[in-house]
């Protein structure tokens, strides 16, 4: 484990396999950026919330054009402040809620854009809770099992031109506070 910041670029998408055991980077330092990389096969665990990406209190992360496919969690960020995680593809094969994650959860985060994102087949496409001061535009939010977008205890969030297709159903909030709605 490093807490140095990096940027990890991939040159013609390379492959990192989590072998259906492990998460695949964890990022655990400020200002890392992880970009251009084709990331599979994420563990799966009812006690540990296992992606492709994970980040624990970080600062200034940005995440980027990443090719996701059969991941557990897609995109997770606990205690996180500052970012963006933008065009990335996440694509996974859900069947039921217990044993499938979301594609871009943030728990307890501040002040991140996530926009032009398309995830597929997910339990829910875009998970928030207990996040401040973001913005979800312009992504793609298909096929999931429950929710394409789903707020829980957050606030001052601003959501605008997401495309909701073939969700269980589109968006839910429970205490999403001052959130603006999506704008056809």
């Amino acid at each position: 484990m490093s807490n140095k910041s990096i940027a990890l670029v991939g040159i013609d998408f390379p492959t990192f396999d989590g072998e259906n055991k492990h998460e695949v980077f964890t990022i655990n330092a400020d200002h890392v950026s992880i970009q251009g990389l084709h990331i599979i096969n994420t563990g799966t665990s009812s006690l540990k919330d296992m992606a492709a990406i994970g980040a624990n209190n970080a600062r200034n992360v940005w995440i980027a054009n990443n090719h996701i496919e059969n991941a557990f969690f897609g995109i997770h960020l606990a205690n996180c402040v500052g970012g963006t995680i933008e065009h990335n593809r996440l694509r996974t094969t859900g069947d039921r809620e217990q044993h499938a994650g979301n594609g871009i959860h943030l728990w307890k985060s501040r002040d991140f854009t996530i926009r032009g994102n398309t995830v597929d087949g997910h339990r829910d496409g875009i998970y928030f809770e207990f996040v401040t001061e973001s913005k979800i535009m312009g992504n793609t939010s298909q096929n999931n099992i429950r929710y394409g977008l789903h707020f829980m205890f957050s606030h001052n969030d601003e959501y605008r031109f997401n495309l909701f297709r073939n969700n269980g159903d589109g968006s839910f909030s429970d205490v999403a506070l001052d959130a603006l709605p999506h704008t056809p």
